[in-house]
């Protein structure tokens, strides 16, 4: 059974910024309306990201160190401040799902830490925000199997569609000779939307769930979507 989503994913990352994205009077140096949005977003996605590493962990297990060869049972490289943990999925896919996030959002982390540097000379160490304590907590409480695997495709799509309003404010309002920075935004919202559908179809094609939407996380909280402090103001 394949779900049919009636609207796309790129309907639903421009309605959810409608409302979000502000005007954006950029003028010169790092003071300027447009400089703090990227400094915000920079730093929003660093801590976005990271949260996602230790769901990703729970799902495929950690290995402490890598294998030469190529494995379905390897686990990814465990967060800092974390403990090495098993495999909890089921499902190979979602342990496939959980290796290819935590290292392509590792990558992520830092190109936006070298992009803060670059341009701002500013350091920033990812940090866990509420939202993403209470998702991991939920996921750590969760029975390993396939109540794990559904807790998951639900949390890991609410918690990609929490990172799409701002991309958008992003690839729409980014400095304009930061092309760097519009592709990143624009990598984002493609992988993320697309993460999200295959994640909404494999919830309804293995455990019988295909009405989940993305906009509340499995327990109904509505999270932090976009970012938690806005500056896109004179």
């Amino acid at each position: 059974m394949r779900y049919q989503n009636s609207a796309t994913p790129c309907a639903i990352a421009v309605a959810i910024a409608i409302t979000a994205i502000a005007p954006a009077a950029a003028r010169d140096a790092h003071g300027t309306t447009t400089a703090r949005f990227e400094q915000q977003y920079l730093i929003f996605v660093i801590d976005h990201h990271f949260g996602a590493l230790r769901m990703a962990e729970l799902a495929a297990g950690t290995e402490v160190q890598r294998s030469a060869a190529f494995s379905p049972r390897e686990g990814t490289s465990p967060t800092p401040n974390f403990r090495a943990t098993v495999a909890k999925a089921a499902l190979a896919e979602i342990k496939s799902i959980g290796r290819r996030d935590n290292r392509v959002q590792r990558e992520e982390i830092l190109a936006a830490q070298r992009m803060l540097m670059k341009w701002y000379r500013l350091n920033h160490t990812p940090t866990l925000s509420g939202d993403a304590k209470r998702m991991i907590a939920m996921l750590e409480r969760a029975p390993a199997g396939p109540e794990f695997d559904k807790a998951f495709l639900r949390h890991m799509t609410h918690h990609h569609y929490q990172v799409l309003g701002p991309s958008v404010q992003c690839a729409v309002g980014a400095q304009l000779e930061h092309g760097e920075l519009q592709r990143y935004c624009k990598g984002i919202l493609d992988a993320q939307m697309t993460q999200i559908d295959d994640m909404r179809h494999l919830l309804c094609e293995r455990y019988s769930d295909c009405h989940y939407q993305p906009f509340r996380a499995h327990d109904g909280h509505a999270g932090d979507i976009g970012m938690e402090h806005p500056v896109m103001t004179d």
